[in-house]
């Protein structure tokens, strides 16, 4: 669950940082100068494929990763001797 609430946390932060960018960056009449979207489209654009693809994605990756290091070795998971 923490590599689900972590890359989706920050997509969240990713999406607020370019949605801010027009107010912060933009020439004398207004034009924005890097990322042109408002934080209105980035943010659900970031969050949403998040949390529905990339985020369980993460989650299965490294659930397996843990699996597979609890096979091989476990003292690399635990802090047993």
């Amino acid at each position: 669950m923490g590599a689900y609430t972590g890359i989706c946390a920050a997509a969240l932060c990713a999406g607020v940082e370019l949605g801010i960018q027009p107010i912060l960056s933009h020439t004398a009449n207004g034009q924005a100068l890097y990322c042109p979207y408002g934080l209105k489209s980035t943010v659900p654009a970031m969050v949403g494929g998040h949390l529905l693809v990339f985020g369980w994605v993460d989650f299965i990756v490294t659930a397996l990763v843990i699996k597979y290091l609890q096979k091989q070795d476990s003292f690399l998971i635990t802090r047993e001797k």
